[in-house]
């Protein structure tokens, strides 16, 4: 059995904070954050919404978290999506991708970290969420059969201490301070829509500069690549 990504669906920065003053925001430093005017600023008392080119890129801050993401707007909360429509901005469909990277996430998760100030930063975290493909067998079948397999060879599949084994849908690693997340889900017969999260968490954590988050970012995807390979096989 092996498994190839097909298309890489949703790229997603989180940034985590103690507390955020959404009230104190500079909103016209964040129509422009990305160095292109957004096409749309939500907002809500809830949250802050900012929809910029090239769509769907969006940021999400709300009392404590920024998320900055690249995927479809169908998947906004609440009447947001409404909204978007109504301002005439509505999901675009992207070609498929098989990596990540190509809008720079964690450029616009610097400058967003630099927009807010002083706010202490807690914990941030990457996630990946993509459509595979199964060689052979079903996905239903190759996700059932995980339960089958001796837990320390799932663990060595990723190099870390295996937390929890769910073998339905869902493992949980740590690596060092690190955290893992991975979620299986069958769609079509041989098709997997898979979702890896990586939660960075210590005292006295620090975002780390541009090019050492892209790095990490770009690392952690690679990771994700290779335990898959190692749970279901690499295609040849």
């Amino acid at each position: 059995m092996s498994i190839r990504i097909k298309n890489v669906t949703s790229e997603n920065l989180t940034l985590v904070y103690a507390a955020l003053d959404l009230q104190g925001l500079d909103c016209n430093e964040l129509r422009t954050l990305t160095g292109v005017p957004a096409q749309s600023l939500i907002l809500t008392p809830e949250q802050v919404v900012a929809i910029y080119p090239p769509a769907p890129l969006r940021v999400q801050m709300d009392e404590r978290r920024v998320r900055v993401t690249m995927a479809p707007l169908g998947d906004l909360p609440g009447g947001l999506e409404q909204l978007l429509a109504s301002q005439n901005i509505a999901p675009q469909k992207k070609a498929a991708k098989k990596d990540v990277g190509a809008v720079p996430l964690w450029k616009t998760a610097r400058a967003c970290h630099a927009l807010l100030g002083g706010a202490t930063l807690v914990a941030y975290g990457f996630n990946y969420g993509v459509e595979a493909t199964l060689r052979e067998g079903t996905a239903v079948a190759a996700i059932a059969g995980l339960a089958s397999v001796n837990r320390e060879r799932v663990a060595a599949a990723f190099d870390g201490e295996l937390l929890s084994f769910a073998a339905t849908a869902r493992l949980a690693f740590r690596r060092g301070q690190t955290l893992y997340d991975l979620v299986l889900m069958p769609q079509e017969e041989q098709s997997l829509r898979v979702t890896f999260n990586v939660h960075f968490e210590h005292e006295g954590i620090a975002l780390p500069g541009e090019k050492d988050l892209e790095a990490a970012y770009r690392h952690e995807f690679q990771a994700f690549q290779a335990l898959l390979a190692g749970l279901f096989g690499r295609e040849k």
